[in-house]
């Protein structure tokens, strides 16, 4: 986006209602702020909540994540993982309450392709050593969260999404119509959440590809390896359940170069995790 543009996208994402701040996540952000954080504090606040503590141990023990130990408890979570880990998962926890459901949008569909894409950013981030999988997980399940805030905003908004998905950039067909996109409203909500700041930054540029992957001085970073991950879960998903995806074959070479694969390890990654999501799907 031309600067002009993305301050009016801007603009108009930031008079769009953002879902509050969880309670929890603002106890333990305040916690994590302090020079000596209470682990014990935040592993209590989180084990109030009966659905939150059962949804951070899924999780946990996802086989996405790999952990070589079993989780038996959050305070055994909280210890293992660390602050900004688990803070992000109590995130993405609190994203599906708070997205149960919005009128024009089918919110199960929704999370079973949130969920997918979360679960295969996982594991290629271990698979491939390139960050943590916990964030990873955290980034896959946030990427898309302003669709569910366009489609509460604007009541055509199914129809905008369903031109979206066939098109080559999906921001763009949003930008036309409402001047504004899912990217910019996802980082709205991420940043008022307060999650880390690499996640906002991902949510906000994971339609970037080009402009991120494509910039020699970016392409090996932190932001860069995300998108790349995130893309190649996106891709993955799409092709197990037979969707359309125009943009791949465009950027398929910057999202391999980025992650230092080859053509054939890439088949191989998607092959295994296929395979994997036939399985619990």
């Amino acid at each position: 986006m031309a600067s002009s543009a993305a301050a009016v996208a801007e603009s108009i994402a930031s008079q769009i209602k953002i879902p509050p701040q969880p309670e929890i996540l603002r106890v333990a952000k305040q916690e994590a702020a302090k020079e000596f954080p209470n682990l014990l504090a935040i592993a209590k606040a989180v084990r109030k909540d009966l659905s939150l503590s059962a949804g951070v141990l899924t999780i946990v023990n996802s086989p996405q994540l790999a952990l070589p130990t079993k989780i038996a408890s959050i305070a055994q979570a909280v210890s293992y993982l660390g602050l900004e880990p688990m803070i992000s998962l109590i995130a993405t926890v609190e994203l599906r309450r708070a997205f149960r459901q919005v009128a024009g949008l089918s919110m199960e569909r929704f999370w079973d392709t949130a969920t997918d894409e979360a679960r295969h950013a996982a594991s290629i981030s271990r698979t491939l050593g390139i960050g943590k999988a916990e964030e990873m997980y955290t980034a896959g399940l946030f990427h898309d969260c302003g669709i569910p805030l366009l489609a509460q905003r604007f009541p055509d908004y199914k129809a905008v999404l369903q031109e979206a998905n066939a098109a080559e950039r999906f921001t763009q067909v949003e930008e036309r119509v409402y001047q504004t996109n899912h990217a910019v409203v996802g980082y709205y909500l991420a940043r008022a959440w307060n999650l880390p700041p690499d996640i906002c930054e991902a949510v906000l540029h994971h339609d970037d590809i080009e402009e991120i992957l494509g910039c020699e001085t970016r392409k090996r970073g932190a932001l860069a390896s995300t998108i790349a991950i995130l893309k190649l879960a996106t891709h993955v998903n799409d092709l197990y359940r037979r969707r359309p995806e125009p943009s791949w074959q465009k950027v398929r070479e910057l999202v391999l170069d980025c992650l230092g694969i080859t053509e054939f390890q890439c088949e191989e990654i998607t092959a295994e995790l296929i395979a994997t999501q036939a399985s619990y799907n």
